[in-house]
Order: C-alpha cells, then structure tokens, then sequence
C-alpha cells in the first residue's frame, strides 16, 4: 500500500500510530515536570516548559474526536453512544486514580498527626470531592482543581466533547464554528489570562476549547490535503520536531506560549501523515508501547510523585525547591526510577482498569443508543461499531 493509501486508511478508522507515539512521550514529559527535585534533569528550560504539552493532547483530542465521530453524532442515538463511550474511556481510570491520590493523602495526614501531633487535617473538603467524582474540577470553580491534580484536563475535556455532539449534531460538520470557538477562547486567554497559557481551574475550559477547535480544524485540512499527500515529509517531520522543541523550550513562560496550540495544530497536521522517518521511528514497538499508556500515564504520574514527595519528606529529603537529590547524578537516577514506576503503574491500570471498563462502557453504549434509534436506525445502531 502506498504511503498516501495508508494515510487515507488512518483517517477513516482514527488510527493514527505515529501521533499516538508522540502522546505517550508527551505524557512522560509532563510527568517529569510535575517531578519537583533540585536537578537539572528536572529544572532545564525544556521541562520546565512541559506543560505546554497539555495543548498537544487538546489539539490532538479535537483531531481525533472528529476524525472518527464527525459522521456519526448525527442523530441523537450516535450522540448518546458517543457520550456514554467518552464517560467510558475517561472515567473509571479517574476513578480509581482519584481513590489512590486520596488514599496517599488520609495516609500522609494520619502520620504527620500521629507523629507530631499535628492537627488532623482532612485530604478534601466534600465540595471538592464532589467536583472531583462528577469531574466538574476543570469548570472555572476555583479551588475545585485539586487531589489528583493533572484530572482537570479531562474533566475540561468531557464539557467540550458534550459541546462537540452539540454543535455537530445541530449544524454538521462546519469548520467555522470550530475556527470560531478557538479564535474566541484564545482571545478569552490573552486578555484575562493572569499566566498566559499555564492555567488551569479558572480558565482551563477556555484553554481546553482554543486547543480543541483548532483540532477539529485541522482534521478538515487534513481531509481535504491528504488527496494530495505530503512532499519532503521528512523534513517537515524533522523541522516541526525541532520547532516544537524550541517553542516550548523558550517560550513557555512568556506570552509567547498563547500559540501553543497553533503550533501543534501544525505539528498534528504534518505527523497524521505518517509520511516520513521520523514517523517511522515513532512506530517503534517502544514508542508505540507508551503512545497505548498515554492516557494512564498522564493520570497516574501525579499519584506516584505524591509518593515519592512524601517518602522524600520522611527523609528529611525536601529542600525548598523540592526534593534535594544532593547531585544531578542521583537527579538522574531518581528520576528514571520516578518515570519507570509510572510506566508501571499506567501498564497496569490499561490492563485491569481502563482496557475492560472501557469495553464494557462502549457496549452499553451501542445498547443505550439502540433504544433512541428510529427505526430507520435500528440497523446500522445493531452494527459494532468502535471509536
């Protein structure tokens, strides 16, 4: 098969390897961010710009949200499918990883108690728990973005995939609405943002929707320029690489990082090809293996910092900027340890958490959304159908 054949195969199925790849090493950079230790494998400007990655999973979210269900929230039983399968797909990983968070901080708090003699302090109030379970954390509610603290993106995420059926469903496939959306929400960002583009819980849906919209977008470019295919793909690949590496590197803390998502929006663009070497490289057994834990990586990497955080302060490890490593060597070496043990955990969460819920919320989905087919539908809502 050709190399434009097999770019066409992906866009139809929303299987795009190469994209996939790079989310997994995206999601290990923004764990090593949140890893707070005084070594320069933590504190260079790379990482310490890794948050910019969050932008990536939105712009990528938006790509493959409507690369795969623009045809199919149509009608109000492919809107109920579609929404029951997201739930499905984030959910019962949040859940679980927001027990453990918990877990750790009950844990913490009853030993500095007993230890001390500290006051008790509970590990959330119950308006933040409740945020929490329903994953309204990532709302605009401040306060509300806490416990497990990287799940206010998902949480922003579901509002905007409930605004995706909506719009969809209501005014078809337009890009405009869309290219709107981000143009609105990117405007929102620049005038009101107090950080540019590291917010969270009061501006994180606008955040999430200016990465989103841009996403849909480019799918639709995607669609119409993957007839033509993509000359000097490797170069492009390699350029577009480079490029974002040096865009997060220096402009994360300056206004600079408001064109986070039009950046990856370039970026998704050039790599859903999967045209060149570099997207030969990322369909390495390695690196696809970390594009299918993307997903528990990003959830799980904070619990496992707690962790290690609170071992660290135990040993009367923890400087004012963090964990004191005493050296970059052991900054290097506890780092590693720090990635490999979230690698571990995400492995296990995707196999006896996320891989069987997801499977049984996608076929309660085609169940639910058997029952709200017309009759008309009821063949094609009988088909299976993935996504």
């Amino acid at each position: 098969m050709s190399q434009r054949g097999e770019s066409a195969a992906h866009a139809g199925d929303g299987r795009f390897v190469a994209l996939d790849s790079w989310r997994g090493v995206c999601a290990l950079l923004v764990a090593l961010y949140h890893l707070r230790i005084e070594a320069f494998v933590a504190t260079n400007e790379l990482v310490r710009g890794s948050y910019l990655f969050v932008d990536f999973f939105f712009v990528l979210s938006g790509f493959i949200i409507s690369s795969v269900y623009r045809d199919r929230v149509a009608t109000r039983s492919g809107v109920v499918e579609f929404l029951l399968k997201r739930v499905g797909r984030l959910w019962p990983v949040h859940l679980v990883t927001l027990a453990a968070m918990l877990s750790l901080m009950l844990a913490m708090s009853l030993a500095r108690h007993w230890r001390s003699s500290a006051p008790f302090e509970a590990p959330a109030s119950v308006e933040r728990l409740i945020a929490n379970l329903l994953l309204m954390n990532g709302w605009g509610i401040p306060g509300f973005t806490s416990i497990n603290f990287p799940s206010w993106t998902i949480s922003c995420e579901l509002l905007v995939y409930a605004l995706f059926a909506l719009i969809t469903f209501r005014w078809g496939r337009s890009s405009a609405a869309w290219l709107t959306m981000a143009a609105a929400s990117a405007a929102i960002l620049f005038f009101w943002s107090p950080r540019f583009m590291d917010v969270t819980d009061v501006l994180g849906v606008a955040r999430c929707a200016y990465g989103f919209g841009l996403g849909v977008v480019a799918n639709a470019v995607f669609r119409f320029w993957n007839r033509k295919g993509l000359r000097w793909a490797t170069g492009f690949e390699w350029l577009a690489l480079a490029g974002t590496f040096a865009f997060v590197t220096l402009a994360h803390d300056s206004g600079a990082s408001l064109l986070a998502p039009a950046v990856f929006f370039v970026v998704v663009l050039v790599f859903a090809f999967e045209a060149g070497a570099v997207s030969a490289l990322a369909r390495s057994p390695v690196l696809k293996s970390l594009g299918t834990l993307s997903f528990t990586i990003y959830m799980c990497h904070y619990v496992v910092y707690f962790g290690v955080y609170q071992v660290a302060w135990m040993l009367r490890r923890v400087g004012p900027n963090g964990i004191d490593t005493s050296g970059n060597l052991v900054g290097l070496v506890v780092a590693a340890g720090y990635l490999g043990a979230v690698v571990l955990t995400a492995s296990c969460l995707h196999r006896w958490v996320e891989e069987p819920w997801r499977r049984r919320f996608y076929a309660a989905a085609q169940r639910c959304a058997g029952r709200f087919a017309p009759k008309t539908e009821k063949g094609r809502a009988s088909a299976g159908r993935s996504g």
